[in-house]
């Protein structure tokens, strides 16, 4: 039995955070930062987030700092 309801969780999930983080983080860090994939676990309780941005190593650094100083507005939103 094939299991869609964690694939349509995650594209779900995908759309938003991807919302979230374009109107609401004013965080310049993450400028241009794209949210690639999301997966989500077969129980819905974990997600694991894919993000891209383009620069230097060192302001993908930056953004990761950025996204992980986010993550509790994230999960409260």
């Amino acid at each position: 039995m094939a299991r869609y309801r964690p694939r349509r969780v995650a594209e779900l999930l995908q759309v938003e955070l991807a919302e979230l983080l374009r109107r609401h983080l004013k965080d310049p860090r993450l400028r241009m930062v794209t949210m690639s994939q999301v997966e989500v676990s077969p129980d819905l309780r974990h997600a694991r987030l894919y993000v891209s941005r383009v620069g230097s190593a060192a302001e993908q650094q930056a953004a990761i700092t950025g996204l992980q100083q986010a993550t509790g507005f994230m999960r409260s939103h």
